[in-house]
């Protein structure tokens, strides 16, 4: 079962192959957010190519659909859908909280995926590791970093002998400095399939959890 992972929440976007639960290849785009549209097309192409993978070859796509940057989630989730149409395949939309808690699943701590957001906010959740797996404790949420401590904290004081560990790039006091990745999506998304929850591509909307402001233009 081969799954495509595509990540664009974030400025280091990503694509990945998985088949099964083994990572194939993974490539960055290195591009930035507003070059992902003419970059990742062509670097899904070099990635089938690269791994010998024919479109036919894929069950799925899996891809993040947010929280992250509006740009970049657009960008991604048109790609993914688009391709999705064309290939006849069903979608797997991830929560890119999701895919950044995943990869710390063997450490049996309790995680908390931190990104940056605007106005001094940062977007997060708290999980805890099931089997390779996650459980979430609380839903994907927009806050201030005070704000979501206090309220990891209320809500492990009903867990005492549970550690926390915060994970994420760019916020003060993160344990793991880490950032969202194609082959997490993929992972997260091959779990889904196993559990029946792929979707077809017009059910797959972007979660963007925060209002979108456009930024002002200089004069």
């Amino acid at each position: 079962m081969k799954i495509l992972g595509i990540e664009t929440s974030t400025q280091k976007g990503s694509i990945a192959l998985m088949d099964r639960a083994t990572l194939v290849k993974e490539l960055p785009l290195s591009a930035a957010l507003n070059k992902h549209a003419e970059r990742l097309l062509p670097q899904i192409d070099i990635l089938l190519k690269e791994t010998g993978t024919a479109p036919s070859d894929l069950a799925a796509i899996a891809v993040s659909i947010g929280p992250g940057s509006f740009t970049g989630l657009r960008v991604g989730l048109a790609t993914a859908k688009g391709l999705a149409y064309a290939l006849g395949l069903p979608l797997l939309p991830v929560s890119t909280l999701r895919a950044m808690a995943l990869p710390f699943c063997h450490t049996q701590k309790a995680i908390t995926p931190m990104m940056v957001a605007r106005k001094g906010e940062v977007y997060w959740a708290l999980f805890l590791p099931q089997e390779k797996d996650l459980i979430q404790l609380y839903p994907d949420s927009v806050s201030t970093v005070e704000e979501a401590l206090a309220q990891i904290r209320e809500i492990m004081a009903h867990q005492p002998q549970q550690e926390v560990l915060l994970v994420g790039e760019g916020v003060a006091g993160v344990t793991e400095v880490a950032g969202p990745t194609a082959s997490a999506v993929a992972e997260c998304g091959r779990l889904q399939m196993i559990k029946g929850e792929q979707k077809s591509p017009e059910e797959v909307l972007p979660f963007y959890l925060a209002d979108f402001v456009p930024r002002k233009s200089s004069p």
